[in-house]
């Protein structure tokens, strides 16, 4: 306590005593001792290595809170593979019928069962179909994801986000993406391969009221309709849509456009059911009007010159479609073997043919690789045991080559 006293004694003695009123001395003597050097110099570098402990420990705290978002979210959309949620249907309204066998053998989610593929389920409105197609899915425990569909875009993303079990609200608040839809769709892809590798399960993405959609953003249903062709071609997973009205989507993009009925019905012939390549002649038309609306030029179907413009701007689309397949043909299909393969489609436009036919054609591995160009490229579509073109528009292009090489 002595010691104590007489060192805190000597600390306070150089400006303790001895004060000159309004001087700065005091605080010089202070400044200029040794004891306070010391403490400065200690100061500093326990302030120094007080903040990077705390910056340290503020990366690893946000870093770590990131990660258990991110393990968590993984977590939960894992988990929606295995728990479906389907809107509540009452069991007992239904008795078991010839129709449910093919519902059942679409929505079988297990590998190996059936080839993945893309389905329109249409009929009336209040007739059942959705009732239907969740009772059915309901009888798998795993493996099913159910999305309702919305004429809210930004709300058809905020339903598949929390279908799959994905959280975004550490994230500048709950479903703030803009193009969320797109964000959810790519995380279902990726955890839809992953079931196929670990569990064996093939899963089924049903989106129901597909309308709706195609009446707020066509684009929209173009991609879904893209990923479930690509999805089923390389049999990750079945897309089934369901719909009131199988023309709806159609007469959005075509009829609604005032298009003709005859141009339209050409356009379908052309396409097929091809989202994409309707949407392109359908825009190539629409320019069409608004330059001649812009000219005060006749937009009337009842004008000849009119309709042959439309007609003309048809088949100029039809042309680049066809170029894009001959590019992918001429690119894509070895040279040594696409006279054998020209030949066997051109024999088999209205015919039915399997992958084995194709691959008998060449030895397996030759067979193998031209089968997957085809069919990555859209000039043939996968139906599970029967293959069938991708569009009507490619027998056009393969015919015009059958006939320029003979």
């Amino acid at each position: 306590m002595l010691s104590l006293c007489y060192s805190h004694r000597l600390v306070r003695l150089p400006y303790s005593s001895k004060i000159i009123k309004n001087s700065n001395q005091i605080r010089q003597n202070h400044f200029d001792s040794k004891t306070y050097q010391v403490f400065t110099r200690l100061r500093e570098r326990f302030t120094r290595v007080s903040f990077a402990r705390f910056a340290s420990f503020g990366i690893i705290g946000t870093a770590t809170s990131v990660y258990l978002i991110q393990e968590y979210n993984d977590l939960k959309t894992m988990q929606s593979f295995f728990n479906a949620k389907l809107p509540p249907v009452e069991t007992n309204i239904f008795k078991e019928r010839k129709e449910m066998e093919q519902i059942k053998r679409i929505l079988t989610p297990t590998l190996g069962k059936h080839n993945p593929n893309y389905y329109l389920i249409i009929g009336p409105h209040g007739c059942g179909k959705s009732t239907l197609v969740n009772f059915v899915a309901g009888t798998f425990k795993k493996g099913i994801i159910h999305v309702e569909g919305s004429d809210d875009i930004d709300k058809f993303g905020e339903n598949f986000a929390k279908d799959i079990g994905k959280l975004f609200k550490y994230l500048g608040g709950p479903y703030t993406h803009k193009l969320l839809w797109r964000k959810v769709l790519s995380r279902f892809e990726e955890f839809a391969t992953k079931v196929v590798k670990k569990h064996s399960i093939r899963p089924v993405l049903i989106i129901d009221d597909i309308a709706k959609i195609a009446k707020e953003d066509p684009k929209v249903v173009e991609n879904l309709q893209n990923v479930a062709k690509t999805a089923a071609d390389h049999r990750l997973f079945t897309v089934v849509f369901v719909a009131s009205d199988a023309n709806l989507i159609d007469n959005f993009m075509i009829n609604n456009r005032n298009i003709d009925a005859q141009i339209a019905k050409r356009i379908f012939d052309i396409c097929g059911g091809r989202i994409s390549h309707i949407v392109d002649m359908a825009y190539e038309v629409d320019e069409l009007i608004n330059l001649r609306k812009s000219l005060g030029k006749s937009v009337d179907y009842n004008d000849n010159e009119f309709c042959e413009k439309v007609i003309k701007v048809v088949d100029e689309q039809v042309n680049v479609i066809k170029q894009s397949y001959r590019k992918a043909w001429d690119s894509y299909v070895p040279e040594n073997s696409k006279r054998k393969m020209l030949q066997f489609l051109c024999n088999n436009l209205d015919a039915e043919f399997t992958r084995g036919d194709i691959i008998r054609l060449f030895d397996e591995g030759t067979g193998e690789y031209i089968f997957s160009t085809l069919l990555k490229n859209n000039i043939i579509t996968d139906k599970g045991r029967i293959i069938e073109f991708g569009a009507p528009v490619i027998k056009i292009m393969l015919n015009e080559l059958c006939e320029k090489e003979n």
